[in-house]
């Protein structure tokens, strides 16, 4: 475990700026913090210029990820039928193609049993909840996620993970939890709701990439019923923390939409027909056209482009599931992996940001996440002086000789390391900070030319 804080809410009066408060603000309370034992703070800036505000105080970026759209219409899976259960709180049970049965419990209602009025109803919800089967299996599944999650990220408690249900039942969104004693494996979705007809799912945790498909499917067949409206009229966004080669991009043409006589079809685990789209206007050509979307499903090859675009904004980004190892017949010319053309990993934005103050106790837990590193850093100038000095990381141990201790030899030899040596680095603590925190892009320059390993920062849930 390592201690970080929250920087959360930071603002002046109007009437009151330009007196340089903010920065009195944060530069006390990242003094006080350190003296605290805070290893790091962060934040998450309320506006996107703000970002550049920040870093004069020492904050990089952190927290990549991806939020990739989808069509309204587009199919993760093929379910045969959904039965709608009430009863208590809403229940969903569908089921696929195998014949598999997966229950859906929509926990936000579970918690809706329990008025939130003053701090006593909440503790008096906590202990309610706590002891709820439902709520219990979710949790668990959280909290292995987070176990065995590389990187650094808040640890919910089972507390914690009962004020988020509520914090989205208050935001009107929803939490399902999706399981199938036949599959023997179960997922977590939470959904924020823009509108009747938009959602955002902000964080999915799921055991296998098939019960993946099943869960976004169904949630999206509940979200549908729960609130009133056609499921091909639901448009959902997902943040993706990671990187992963299932999205692509249609290749340049000279006509920017694809033959619609294609006879390809996307084939789904076990060679089951998934109802799927392949698509997208990555390329500048596509920019101002009509977004092209090719549509396909078990019973029909392909729809109508103008029937399924789906799309008010024709520059709307557009990103969905695929495989190269699905497409087959004339499809398989005009698509390309999209990693070749543009890796998910590079369009990924940073969420947060993070100030290090204690740099020996972050490459403490780097080194610990990452016991076959080897690496030296000097830093030789830092607004903590305790910061200050060369750090020996190596077999999963930190060895520290603060800069006060080094006589002048000493360090014109590391200095003369760090320009020759690939395993030595001279950073500021925020390039250090940069580099722990960097959004990684496998096989990179930049990947390939350090030997210090990232350790990402993940926001999710609590933290919002």
């Amino acid at each position: 475990m390592i201690s970080s804080a929250y920087l959360c809410g930071l603002a002046t009066r109007r009437k009151d700026r330009k007196k340089g408060l903010m920065s009195k603000l944060i530069n006390e309370s990242n003094d006080e913090l350190r003296r605290r034992g805070i290893a790091f703070t962060f934040l998450i800036p309320a506006e996107p210029h703000l970002r550049y505000y920040y870093k004069k105080f020492g904050y990089v970026d952190v927290g990549y990820q991806n939020e990739n759209n989808y069509i309204s219409g587009h199919r993760f899976a093929d379910i045969k039928s959904v039965t709608h259960k009430p009863c208590d709180y809403s229940l969903f049970i569908s089921t696929d193609t195998k014949g598999d049965g997966y229950t859906c419990v929509n926990l936000t209602e579970i918690a809706s049993g329990i008025l939130l009025n003053s701090k006593d109803d909440f503790e008096k919800a906590v202990e309610e909840l706590t002891y709820n089967a439902e709520v219990q299996k979710a949790y668990s599944l959280l909290a292995l996620d987070e176990k065995d999650r590389t990187g650094c990220g808040c640890a919910h408690t089972l507390q914690n993970f009962i004020g988020v249900l509520y914090d989205y039942l208050l935001s009107m969104g929803f939490v399902y939890y999706i399981s199938s004693e036949q599959a023997q494996s179960s997922a977590l979705i939470f959904i924020e709701r823009k509108n009747d007809t938009e959602f955002k799912i902000k964080r999915i945790i799921y055991q296998n990439s098939y019960l993946r498909e099943i869960a976004l499917e169904t949630s999206l067949i509940a979200l549908s019923i729960q609130n009133k409206v056609n499921r091909d009229d639901i448009k959902i966004s997902i943040i993706e923390g990671d990187s992963k080669k299932y999205f692509s991009s249609l290749k340049q043409q000279d006509s920017a939409i694809p033959d619609p006589s294609s006879e390809g079809k996307l084939k789904g685990p076990a060679g089951t027909e998934m109802a799927n789209c392949v698509l997208c206007n990555s390329d500048t050509k596509l920019q101002n056209t009509e977004i092209g979307v090719t549509g396909y499903d078990s019973d029909t090859t392909t729809e109508s482009l103008s029937m399924i675009s789906g799309f008010e904004n024709p520059g709307e980004q557009v990103y969905a599931p695929y495989n190269s190892d699905m497409i087959s017949g004339s499809l398989a010319q005009t698509v390309v992996p999209h990693d070749e053309l543009i890796s998910t990993a590079q369009r990924r934005e940073p969420f947060g940001m993070a100030k290090l103050l204690n740099v020996a106790e972050v490459l403490k837990f780097a080194a610990a996440s990452y016991p076959n590193s080897k690496y030296s850093i000097l830093v030789n100038v830092d607004e903590f002086d305790e910061n200050c000095g060369i750090y020996h990381v190596k077999n999963s141990a930190v060895e520290f000789k603060p800069l006060g201790t080094l006589s002048p030899s000493e360090l014109q030899e590391a200095k003369r390391r760090c320009a020759s040596d690939p395993d030595w680095y001279e950073l500021t603590v925020p390039e250090l900070a940069a580099i722990l925190w960097r959004n990684v892009i496998p096989g990179s320059q930049t990947e390939a030319a350090l030997t210090i390993p990232a350790v990402p920062l993940h926001f999710a849930l609590l933290m919002e």
